[in-house]
């Protein structure tokens, strides 16, 4: 299992960039602040890690596992999360514009304040999601599924309209 710090001080040498941590096993790690600009973590296990003001912007976590995990805060502008598990993460705040969430599993996450302008998510799982103070602003939802526990902003008065299906 790789360690926070072992990751920080390879990234400050390398780079964010260069850092791959694809399959790593980082369950429950505290990552806190870390730059991981463009890092590889497809298929990492971020399972329960908190990731609170982390910069995750164009980070590729296809696939990876973020079940619970803390991502308060955190910049994820134009960030890859292809069939990623957020199942339960809290994502209030966090910043996803322009980010890539096809087939990613957001079901019971919180996403409180979180910007979704320009984010792609067709055939994301939405149930049960409070999108409520979400900022939705030219968001795909095609095909997302959706159902009468997922809460949708205001102005918002039909998600079948912008291609979200009901379930």
């Amino acid at each position: 299992m790789r360690t926070p710090d072992e990751i920080q001080k390879t990234a400050d040498v390398v780079g964010s960039r260069r850092i791959s941590l694809v399959g790593a096993d980082l369950r429950g790690q505290t990552l806190t602040n870390m730059n991981l600009a463009n890092a590889q973590l497809s298929k990492a296990n971020l399972k329960g890690a908190k990731l609170e003001h982390a910069n995750l912007d164009g980070a590729v976590m296809e696939m990876a596992n973020l079940r619970g995990a803390v991502l308060k805060h955190a910049q994820l502008k134009g960030a890859k999360l292809f069939m990623a598990k957020l199942n339960d993460a809290d994502l209030e705040h966090a910043d996803l514009t322009d980010a890539y969430l096809g087939k990613a599993d957001l079901r019971g996450a919180k996403l409180a304040h979180c910007n979704l302008s320009g984010a792609r998510l067709h055939y994301a799982d939405l149930r049960g999601c409070d999108l409520s103070k979400a900022v939705l602003t030219g968001a795909d939802l095609r095909e997302a599924r959706y159902d009468e526990k997922t809460q949708w902003p205001l102005k918002l008065v039909s998600p079948e309209l912008v291609g979200a299906v009901l379930e």
